[in-house]
């Protein structure tokens, strides 16, 4: 007999859209993940009706009045998972989750060892913090002095206080690394409301009974219809009883294709247009010097202009008004350079 599998629908960032294209996915899973930003109670419901639910809350998940939780720990077919919006707010320790599963960003992101291939502003994630810290301290465990230069010890010198219960806690530290290339890290990106050039993207996750996984990520096409399905990652069968807590095999990310290169000539709404029809998801035309039109459409945004009007008197197309609003609305402190990353310009 074959292996029976099972197959869990992971999506993030709907904002208070389910899409026909993401339902009729969904409704072959047997469970469905949400990493937050659902934004409205009644996308909750309408996905509980396909498949069990387990979802935390995002950013956008304000004045519930049954909150989601901001963290969950779920295990689901043999598969532990950790959740939480925003992998930089991870303030625990995750490594008994063997996929990690956040949102936010809108970007589709597979990544195994986590942390360790991450790098940039937007997520120095927290077991990376630590083990940098440490790392460090083992590279200057020979040398640095009780006063904490960096100048060379000379030869003899006994160890500064505390040294040798730093070198154990460097050791501890190498075994978590490796107990990380064991873990995948997963962003399945946005299948809400398109934002500008990003693809709209969800994931499937098929786990078989002796442990083997397989993670999908499909990107629904402008418009609707098409999918666009690869393979992102895929985990071998693992040794054990997987309910007795097996050990978990390592991932293995695979290549995904290019997009599809895209010309905003072509679907380019003009300055000041309002939305496209429905059923339509033209590519805006985002001016070049975007950057500097920002700061002039978040101060007409502070007096209450409706955002036809500020997407008039900045010159752009509504879509690229209305999420720039957006962006600011819901990121306090965002600077224009936060606006143009979380937009993926």
């Amino acid at each position: 007999m074959g292996q029976e599998t099972h197959t869990i629908g992971i999506i993030s960032d709907t904002h208070g859209l389910l899409r026909p294209e993401v339902a009729e996915v969904l409704a072959g899973c047997d469970a469905i993940l949400h990493g937050g930003d659902v934004c409205q109670r009644s996308i909750l419901r309408e996905l509980e009706r396909i498949a069990p639910v387990y979802a935390v809350r995002g950013n956008n998940d304000r004045d519930w009045e049954e909150p989601l939780p901001e963290t969950l720990h779920v295990t689901l077919f043999g598969v532990s998972f950790y959740m939480i919006h925003d992998r930089k707010q991870i303030a625990e320790d995750v490594d008994g989750a063997e996929i990690v599963l956040f949102g936010h960003s809108h970007r589709f992101e597979a990544k195994a060892g986590g942390g360790a291939q991450q790098d940039g502003a937007e997520g120095k994630w927290s077991w990376r913090r630590v083990l940098s810290d440490g790392m460090k301290r083992k590279r200057t465990s020979g040398r640095a002095l009780a006063d904490g230069s960096d100048r060379e010890r000379p030869r003899g010198e006994a160890l500064p206080r505390g040294e040798n219960e730093k070198r154990a806690e460097n050791r501890d530290l190498a075994g978590s690394a490796a107990a990380h290339e064991r873990q995948l890290w997963l962003n399945p990106g946005s299948c809400g409301p398109k934002r500008l050039r990003l693809p709209v993207t969800m994931a499937l996750l098929e786990i078989s009974e002796n442990g083997a996984c397989r993670i999908e990520r499909l990107e629904i096409a402008p418009g609707g219809g098409n999918l666009r399905r690869e393979t992102a990652a895929i985990r071998e069968a693992v040794s054990g009883n997987l309910a007795g807590g097996a050990a978990s095999g390592s991932w293995k990310i695979c290549e995904l294709h290019d997009e599809a290169p895209r010309n905003p000539e072509q679907n380019a709404g003009s300055p000041g247009s309002d939305r496209p029809p429905d059923g339509e998801e033209a590519e805006p035309a985002i001016p070049a010097d975007i950057g500097v039109r920002i700061p002039g459409m978040i101060r007409d945004m502070k007096r209450g202009r409706p955002v036809a009007e500020i997407a008039r008197r900045a010159g752009v197309s509504y879509e690229v008004a209305e999420q720039v609003c957006r962006m600011y609305a819901t990121h306090p402190g965002v600077d224009v350079d936060g606006i143009l990353r979380r937009l993926g310009l």
